[in-house]
Parts: structure tokens; sequence; C-alpha cells
């Protein structure tokens, strides 16, 4: 069976990593070739185990991927094509899509309500044409429950590689500071989803926490002021774009998730990998995937060394048992079992 990925970019973000996880879960399988189609290149590109192809025209692109058993398409512009080619093909070519995110609400914090209301109202129309739809969570799947076809959704949840090599890179020398310091610290695309100024409203100037923000995005700016405004200029460090972030998230303390609105959260996972303990916002996909592993924040407003104090007490027994439900739920074996299920259950319907 030959399937053909869509992706906007081969660049190293949440989907993409999981779409490395997939070609790589399969590339042990002889029933499945993998070929990754992208549209735009970037600095900080992923190497995948599996050939890739950069997209130059939609006529070559439909020419080839018709020789494909299913298209799998992932962001809102592959979404369109496979659209286009199941279209023009009269539902010839089978498709399948991964919705990584809750459009209305990403589409609100980033662009606007209007914005929101007509881009995704036309990207939900897509989605109708599928074959079937991958979700992340339950609640992405309660959230799209006005969706035609109900029968089409199914939940894959994310997955992330075991036996991740990553170095201490030693944060308290390279930044002079106190060896009792409690060192925080997010790795995200700086948006406002993301939520990071509700850590740092609620930092204290003269105590011993301190917050490292991995990462570029249009709201670092925005950070940078309230960081200035509330004085904690020598306690916030902000690092640019790092493409190993997992060193400095195994370097912190704890890892900090305090985003307004998620599809999956993968590097809350990423981050127990390397046992580094998560705390994060109480969003209700958040309660489902990750209940029992993490600590949560109950509201934008709250005492951050008591959210620590609790966090440290429970982190022991919350590492282990993450590390028994990334096995059981989470695993790569686990994700391309269900795919490929998905897979045969689409090609064997013409």
């Amino acid at each position: 069976m030959k399937i053909a990925y869509i992706t906007p970019s081969l660049n190293k973000c949440g989907p993409n990593v999981v779409l490395n996880n997939t070609v790589e879960g399969f590339s042990y399988s002889d029933s499945i070739q993998c070929d990754i189609f992208y549209l735009k290149d970037t600095k900080n590109n992923l190497k995948f185990k599996t050939p890739t192809y950069k997209i130059t025209s939609l006529f070559e692109l439909y020419k080839e991927v018709k020789s494909y058993d299913i298209i799998h398409s992932n962001g809102f512009i592959p979404d369109f094509i496979a659209f286009l080619f199941k279209l023009i093909s009269f539902g010839r070519i089978k498709t399948i899509t991964t919705i990584h995110n809750n459009v209305f609400h990403d589409l609100y914090y980033s662009k606007g309500i209007l914005f929101s209301m007509i881009f995704g109202s036309l990207w939900c129309l897509f989605f109708i044409f599928f074959d079937k739809r991958t979700f992340l969570s339950e609640c992405a799947l309660k959230y799209y429950r006005f969706l035609y076809g109900y029968k089409k959704n199914i939940v894959v949840y994310n997955s992330i590689c075991k036996d991740i090599d990553v170095i201490d890179l030693n944060l308290r020398d390279k930044y002079n500071l106190p060896e009792d310091s409690i060192l925080i610290g997010s790795c995200a695309n700086i948006t406002k989803v993301k939520g990071l100024d509700i850590i740092i409203s609620n930092m204290n100037p003269y105590d011993n926490i301190y917050y490292f923000i991995v990462g570029d995005g249009i709201e670092k700016n925005n950070l940078i002021n309230l960081v200035q405004d509330n004085n904690l200029k020598n306690k916030v460090f902000f690092v640019d774009f790092e493409p190993e972030p997992l060193n400095y998230i195994h370097s912190f303390d704890f890892f900090m998730m305090p985003s307004r609105n998620e599809g999956f959260g993968l590097t809350v996972l990423e981050s127990l990998s390397v046992s580094t303990p998560v705390i994060c916002s109480k969003l209700e996909v958040f309660q489902e995937l990750y209940q029992g592993m993490v600590s949560f924040i109950d509201e934008d407003k709250f005492d951050l060394n008591s959210v620590l104090n609790v966090a440290m007490i429970n982190q022991d027994v919350q590492l282990e048992y993450s590390h028994q439900k990334i096995e059981e739920k989470y695993s790569v074996d686990v994700m391309c079992n269900k795919l490929q299920y998905i897979y045969k259950s689409i090609s064997s319907v013409r």
C-alpha cells in the first residue's frame, strides 16, 4: 500500500515531528510505503527516513499521486489540495486528513473573530469530503461534532519516540543563577494562545524562580515588554529558536504549558519522556490526555510558589505513571497500528 503524505513544509514543528514518527514506524513494515510531498522549504527542515518531494506544480502532483492508494494531508493548503484532487478524480482518490487544531479558536486568537468565522468555515467545508478524518483527542471529536459524516471520524493519538538522547545544559552555571534556584521553562511558537504571559504575570521579582522561554513568534516583543513592566528582567530569559529544544526541556526543573487552547500539546509528552515534570493549564483536552501525569493550573491568577510546591510533591508519582501511559497510549507502534487499520479500511472500499 502506497501512502502520499502532503504537508506544508518539512519544518520542525509538532505535526511534522509526528509525521516523522509515523514514517519511521512504517519503515519497518513490508506492507506500507510512505512518500512525503511538501510545499515550501524552511531553514529548520526535519530529515525524514523516507523520500521527500517538493511540490512545484499541482498538475504534476496530481499525475504522481494517482498511483498512490491514499493521500493523507496535514494543514490548510494540503487539505485543499487533497479536496481538489478528490473532486477532479470524481472520488476515486482516497483521502484522509489529520485535524491538528480547534480551527475556530486558533484562528480567533491569531487573526480575530471575523477571519476565524470565514476561514474556519471554509476549512471545515474541505473536511466534509475526506474519506476519513483523524482527530487527536475525544475533546476534538466533540468540538467537530457538527461535521457531516460522523462515521468518518476517528481518534488517533499523537506519538513520541522512546529513548531520546538529551544533555543537561547546566543553565544555572551558564546564566550565573543560585544553586537553590528553581528553573521553569516553556518551548513554543510564541503566540497569544500559548499563554506564556500568564506565567510572567504571576512571577515575583524577589523569589528564586527563573523562567526560560525558548522560541520565537509574533507575541515575543509583547512578552519582553511585560517582563520589563513587571521588573523581571533578571528573572526571565528569552532563548531564540533552538533546533534541539529537548536539551533545554531536560535542563528545566519544570516545564510550563499554560496554553489557552491546544489540539494536543505534544511538548507535554516530550517533556515527560525526558523526565521533566509538567505544569499546564486545566484545559479539557489536557485533562483527557494527561490526567495523573501532570500538575494543573486552575486559573490565570495563582501563587506560583504554591503551584511549584504541589508539583514537587507529586512529581515522582506523575513521572512514573507518565512513562507507563506513554508506552500504552502514545508510542509510535500504537499510533502506526491504528493508522494501518484505517488505511486498509479506506483502500478496501472501491
